[in-house]
């Protein structure tokens, strides 16, 4: 990182509190801070989001083996019981762990912009900065798995529907 003896106005450091020795290491800092607390609500919120998903799908799950065994139980409640709602408890304790990972990376995140804040060195921004690459690319091949995975059942409704049209 080279220092710029005649930083831009918006590296400096205005805040009134007693500048350290790097100016643009103050203002990362400083963007950081305030940047952290959103970080930390979006992990918090994917935890809870994942915590849902699993009792959720606990629920579905133990509906779905009553349903299986006969127990007529969540019938009168308008509960689809069986095998699909088995299958679906599954896929929602499954999708929750899609949930948690990013909730983690985002976490670790935090984490380090705490520590940047508390040590101001290159060394922890660019740790700071790591956390956040990790959790953007976990986010890029996440999207490119869920497109690929999207363009494959459209192609096989598609085929599905030109093969039922011809026969």
């Amino acid at each position: 990182m080279s220092y710029d003896p005649n930083p831009s106005p918006e590296f400096i450091d205005t805040s009134g509190g007693s500048a350290g020795e790097d100016p643009q290491l103050d203002a990362a800092a400083r963007m950081l801070r305030q940047t952290k607390p959103w970080v930390r609500l979006i992990s918090v919120m994917g935890f809870v989001g994942s915590a849902f998903m699993v009792l959720s799908g606990g629920f579905m799950l133990l509906a779905g083996i009553a349903g299986l065994a006969g127990d007529p139980g969540g019938a009168e409640l308008g509960i689809p019981l069986g095998g699909s709602s088995a299958v679906i408890g599954v896929i929602y304790i499954v999708m929750s762990f899609l949930y948690i990972l990013p909730a983690v990376y985002l976490w670790r995140y935090a984490n380090r912009i705490q520590s940047f804040d508390l040590e101001r060195s290159p060394r922890a921004l660019a740790s700071a900065l790591e956390a956040q690459k990790s959790f953007w690319r976990f986010c890029g091949i996440l999207l490119v798995v869920y497109l690929v995975i999207v363009f494959a059942i459209v192609g096989f409704v598609a085929i599905a529907g030109i093969v039922n049209v011809v026969t």
